[in-house]
């Protein structure tokens, strides 16, 4: 064996060993490292949360015939719009006149038996003035939007007889809210237009992004000690955040169907 070899043979393992330390100590920092990278770009989380935007059903007062449909399915439409057209049944309008009569008479006789009626005609006040023929069956031959929304399950079309109460069409919500209750000293680092991501509790596999639309007033929630003694509140606030949801997802998004929310940082 040679010198060099010697030195080469006798030296080696004081550099294998280190080097397998090191690579042992990478091998147990990278994750850590990974994770910790990961960790840097979210902000607060929660589970307190659900979906707060409603599906308003649009239905007729009295039974009647449709006569014209405004609208499609898919429509935007703002709170007030004529959606659709119907005459109302001609024997139901004789009902609810009949009704309507016998509410004011009892409704003039009361103020009368009260010694109401003189001040209120003194006041102008006509109490039938706004139940009569005319106006009441025009607004009962209107079905307009209750709310600002988008046509869905439109079900009807012109001719079809409609009963009392019976769902024309629903107007879902333009913007989908999701509403996460994150703790008072979380909301301070949150700011409107901050994104989040956003899963439904039972699809948690399925990630959604939105972004705060508004941060609300604080609502308490009692932790719980042992023995069922409440022993803290804990503030929380109220954050409305508007979730991007295709088309194809918005049937997932039910009223008070729970979420998950996570923030992330800017």
């Amino acid at each position: 064996m040679t010198a060099s070899a010697a030195v080469s043979s006798s030296c080696s393992p004081l550099f294998v060993i280190p080097l397998r330390r090191r690579l042992l100590l990478t091998l147990c920092v990278l994750p850590l490292a990974l994770a910790l990278g990961a960790c840097s770009g979210r902000g607060p989380s929660t589970d307190d949360a659900s979906v707060s935007s409603a599906i308003v059903p649009v239905t007729p007062e009295i039974a009647g015939q449709v006569r014209e449909v405004l609208v499609k399915e898919g429509d935007e439409v703002k709170k007030g719009q004529l959606l659709v057209r119907l005459t109302p049944d001609p024997q139901e309008m004789a009902k609810l006149k009949q009704s309507v009569n016998e509410l004011l008479g009892n409704s003039r006789q009361q103020a009368y038996d009260n010694g109401q009626m003189p001040a209120l005609q003194g006041m102008g006040v006509v109490i039938d003035a706004r139940y009569n023929d005319e106006a009441n069956e025009a607004r009962l031959s209107q079905l307009v939007a209750p709310a600002d929304g988008r046509v869905s399950d439109l079900t009807v079309r012109a001719g079809d007889a409609l009963a009392e109460d019976q769902v024309v069409l629903r107007l879902s919500p333009v913007e989908v809210i999701v509403t996460a209750r994150f703790k008072d000293k979380e909301t301070g680092k949150l700011h409107v237009g901050q994104e989040a991501t956003v899963r439904l509790q039972d699809e948690p596999g399925q990630a959604f992004t939105g972004r705060i639309k508004a941060i609300g007033g604080a609502t308490g929630a009692a932790g719980e000690g042992q023995a069922g003694s409440f022993v803290n509140v804990v503030e929380r606030k109220p954050v409305q955040i508007a979730v991007d949801v295709p088309p194809e997802a918005r049937a997932l998004f039910l009223p008070q169907r729970g979420a998950i929310v996570e923030m992330r940082k800017d």
